[in-house]
């Protein structure tokens, strides 16, 4: 490898070292080609990626004045000062501050990409006081502390929202008013049953239906299936009533509910009972 390429290699590294960081056989490589070449990490490079990504940032607030001065009038007296020390080319010539204004022939030159060096003496500077002039025009961005995040408890829809929500989705719904019956927990109940086959998921909505004491009694909602025995309906949970007013009651049933024909409720022992004997049957909802 030619010395030119070693500090072309040296110089990429160096950059890919600022900019995105070397794994450990890259960072080995770098290491051995300085040694190489008697040279050490040149740590411009980071202050030049700092200062590009500081310009680069988000939203700007605007810079203090004072500071912004102060950035333009280091900038101005910096530039001056960079001279090129390499050969120009024949139709350039050298310019300074306070020289004379250029010729056509002068300002319609094409001027030579700056060289690449592994140093990086000759562009860091130059990099450098572009950001701070960048930083000065376009604002500045104080050092702000990340937003705290505020904690509370997840929202919850209520079960009259999730009916509301269910009823509107379930294409093949039924949707089937109870019956009161003559038992005195019923009087004037009233109130819906709706239910999804396909989700097997339901509601049960009442009105009028006597408040229980868990520690007493609680009701029991029943599922009569067609495909099944009559004498074992599938038990659609236990629950209680904590209200005079409208009550929604999702359906918690243990089985698959293949062909619903009935529901019923019932009342039952707290706890509820794994077979009804029927005593206390208190709303119907027949299919059909």
């Amino acid at each position: 490898m030619t010395r030119e390429a070693v500090r072309e290699q040296i110089l990429d590294l160096q950059i890919d070292h600022a900019t995105s960081g070397l794994g450990e056989t890259e960072r080995s490589r770098l290491d051995t080609l300085l040694a190489q070449e008697g040279e050490t990490h040149d740590t411009s490079f980071e202050l030049a990626a700092s200062a590009v990504e500081l310009v680069c940032l988000g939203p700007l607030e605007e810079m203090p004045a004072s500071l912004k001065a102060r950035l333009r009038r280091q900038g101005d007296a910096f530039v001056p000062r960079q001279e090129h020390t390499g050969p120009l080319p024949d139709n350039v010539t050298p310019m300074r501050r306070g020289s004379a204004v250029e010729t056509p022939a002068q300002q319609s030159a094409p001027q030579p990409a700056p060289e690449r060096t592994s140093g990086g003496s000759n562009w860091i500077p130059w990099l450098l006081a572009a950001a701070g002039i960048g930083a000065a025009v376009f604002g500045w961005r104080p050092i702000q502390e990340p937003p705290v995040q505020l904690e509370g408890p997840p929202v919850v829809a209520s079960v009259e929202q999730r009916r509301a929500v269910f009823v509107d989705a379930a294409s093949d719904l039924l949707s089937l008013p109870w019956t009161a019956t003559e038992d005195p927990a019923a009087s004037g109940a009233g109130g819906d049953v709706v239910w999804s086959p396909e989700r097997q998921q339901g509601f049960m909505r009442f009105t009028g239906l006597e408040v229980n004491d868990p520690g007493e009694f609680q009701y029991q909602l029943w599922i009569f299936d067609g495909t099944r025995d009559d004498r074992y309906p599938i038990d659609g949970g236990v629950f209680d009533v904590t209200t005079s007013g409208e009550v929604v009651v999702p359906i918690d049933a243990k089985l698959n509910v293949r062909q619903p024909a009935l529901f019923a409720v019932t009342i039952e022992a707290p706890g509820g009972v794994v077979v009804s004997g029927r005593d206390r049957i208190v709303t119907l909802a027949q299919v059909g």
